[in-house]
């Protein structure tokens, strides 16, 4: 069965990662991506964030809504980062996803801390078969012995050239304190899974058998979605208030109760700096934060909640575009759409 929450006491190579249900064939980290999709300039990225469906979800209005919301983002791709579901059924969820698989643009989901609380079982919420029967989603969760379920990646390819990597992981749920709890992180499993994806496929691309062997300004760019957010989320928010809010190094908005990252850095954003190639990182989870802040090299962004499920601020609430441009850079756009627009 596949292990969902413990870190493994040592760290295999993802190359040699065997099946737990005794498969012969030793997964690789091609055996992660479903497709690649054909890169365009201003490729267009929707992030969909903690829309929260659930038993008394109004489908007629939602579904203007989200059809407002897409329309005005014209995307390439879409990726719901977690909090889909609160409290949802089997025909919730049914519902939703062939929503999105009717609109015939590539989508794929992360998951988040309410997805797994609804009236159905993991293995339906978390496994292959669900995706598989939508012909436009992405979504890949090979049978392994990595923490999570769904990490998995989309190459945006210019013929056999990967232009861009999208990475997806799972940060999982909760970590029990007895009596209380905190947020799940992204484990160090899946951080070498992360950097097992980005290694080989630019070692295939530039015919390498060393992945130092890449000058850094030509490592294939890649941005990461997933639902928790990190500890320096809390650090870069710091630095952009220290540097009097500068408009050249961050926008947006800080007004949630917090930043509820997980319960302890495992250390995802230190080794995305060593590799060079993450520009940006897309969370949800805090609904009302939207901010985006240049930390380090590296994009930490809120995404902008979708919708009026549970708590939002009915004036901030909408999707997030990400441009990922074809100079390697990314450029995000705050869509706001409101009710009855």
């Amino acid at each position: 069965m596949k292990k969902v929450y413990n870190t493994l006491a040592s760290l295999l190579s993802v190359l040699a990662l065997a099946s737990c249900a005794g498969s012969p064939e030793a997964l690789t980290y091609e055996h992660y991506k479903k497709r690649d999709l054909d890169y365009q300039e201003n490729f267009r990225v929707l992030q969909m964030t903690d829309i929260h469906f659930g038993l008394a979800t109004n489908f007629a209005e939602e579904w203007v809504y989200f059809d407002a919301l897409i329309g005005l983002a014209e995307p390439d791709l879409m990726v719901l980062t977690g909090d889909m579901f609160m409290n949802a059924s089997v025909d919730v969820v049914n519902q939703l996803y062939n929503y999105m698989d009717s609109k015939d643009i590539p989508w794929t989901v992360t998951f988040g801390n309410h997805d797994r609380q609804g009236f159905y079982t993991p293995q339906f919420i978390e496994g292959q078969a669900t995706y598989d029967s939508y012909d436009n989603c992405l979504y890949v969760n090979p049978d392994d012995n990595v923490n999570g379920h769904g990490n998995h990646y989309i190459n945006i390819v210019s013929g056999t050239d990967v232009e861009w990597q999208v990475i997806m992981l799972d940060s999982g749920s909760y970590h029990s304190l007895g009596a209380t709890y905190d947020y799940d992180v992204i484990h160090e499993d899946q951080i070498a899974w992360y950097e097992d994806v980005i290694k080989e496929t630019n070692k295939v691309q530039f015919d390498v058998d060393d992945f130092a062997l890449v000058p850094p300004a030509n490592v294939i760019p890649s941005v990461a979605f997933f639902h928790i957010p990190l500890f320096e989320y809390v650090d870069a928010y710091e630095a952009w208030e220290a540097s009097g809010f500068d408009e050249d190094m961050g926008s947006g908005v800080y007004q949630d109760s917090g930043i509820w990252h997980g319960y302890y850095n495992s250390g995802f954003f230190a080794k995305a700096k060593e590799l060079g190639s993450t520009r940006g990182m897309f969370v949800g989870h805090d609904h009302t934060n939207n901010f985006a802040i240049d930390y380090e090299d590296i994009v930490l962004s809120y995404g902008v909640k979708t919708g009026r499920g549970i708590y939002h601020d009915p004036e901030m609430i909408g999707g997030q575009v990400i441009t990922l441009g074809d100079d390697g850079t990314i450029d995000i756009e705050r869509l706001f759409v409101a009710y009855g627009e």
